[in-house]
């Protein structure tokens, strides 16, 4: 049997829908400078649905996805918090080029302070290289 609808919604001109456009995705919501010790993780997750296999057997989560896992670092009260963020498989280049950017910085940085440090407390001498006359 089929359904046949009244003649006077028929008569109604109603608008059809558009397609909406997709948004990009908007993830890495802290700012560059509050992340610490960025690295990308695997993980199954639970869905959170009762009735999935997710919850009851850790064999059957789903995934694994990617998730950048991170420290934020709280400015008002100093206090340092672990953090996760998703990671799209279209946008896992892009972060991992970053978490390369930022280790190589933050290694040049160590070297940087370590030769200050040494300079400060005088282990090394940092002096005029020796002149050799040539006669």
């Amino acid at each position: 049997m089929r359904f046949v609808r009244p003649a006077e919604n028929r008569l109604l001109d109603l608008p059809k829908t558009k397609a909406r456009p997709l948004r990009p995705y908007h993830y890495l919501k802290v700012p560059e400078e509050d992340r610490d010790n960025p690295h990308l993780v695997r993980e199954r997750v639970r869905c959170g649905k009762p009735s999935c296999g997710c919850a009851r057997d850790v064999r059957r989560r789903h995934g694994p996805y990617w998730y950048l896992r991170f420290e934020e670092s709280d400015r008002r009260t100093g206090q340092t918090h672990y953090r996760r963020e998703y990671v799209p498989r279209s946008e896992l280049a892009r972060v991992r080029r970053w978490i390369r950017r930022y280790r190589a910085a933050s290694a040049r940085g160590r070297a940087i302070l370590s030769v200050l440090r040494h300079y400060a407390t005088g282990t090394v001498s940092i002096r005029e290289p020796d002149v050799v006359e040539l006669t």
